[in-house]
């Protein structure tokens, strides 16, 4: 006898149930603390909070930025002259590019 239409019977080595796709825009998948923690997961097998250093586009060694010193007291240094300290650079919310001078 054929199965009627909209009728799932059981076949031999097939699930009962067709398998559901699991789609977030369906309503089905996963829950917001579940995408934060394979988000953390992602994160961390890729390096993602690991501090990188940067540098500013323009490679002229004799263009000025500003420099803090160890001291707290603010100084303007060549290019060339923070390459060969121990500094990191930060970028102001502005764009501009400073250095800070780390200890030795």
């Amino acid at each position: 006898m054929p199965a009627q239409p909209g009728n799932i019977h059981p076949v031999p080595g097939l699930p009962v149930q067709p398998p559901v796709h699991v789609e977030p825009a369906l309503g089905v998948g996963l829950t917001p603390s579940e995408t934060v923690a394979q988000n953390v997961r992602i994160a961390q097998n890729n390096r993602c909070n690991e501090p990188q250093d940067f540098v500013p586009a323009d490679p002229d060694p004799h263009r000025l930025y500003w420099l803090r010193e160890l001291n707290g007291h603010w100084a303007i240094f060549s290019r060339r002259q923070i390459d060969r300290l121990n500094a990191r650079w930060y970028r102001t919310d502005q764009g501009a590019f400073y250095a800070v001078r780390l200890s030795d």
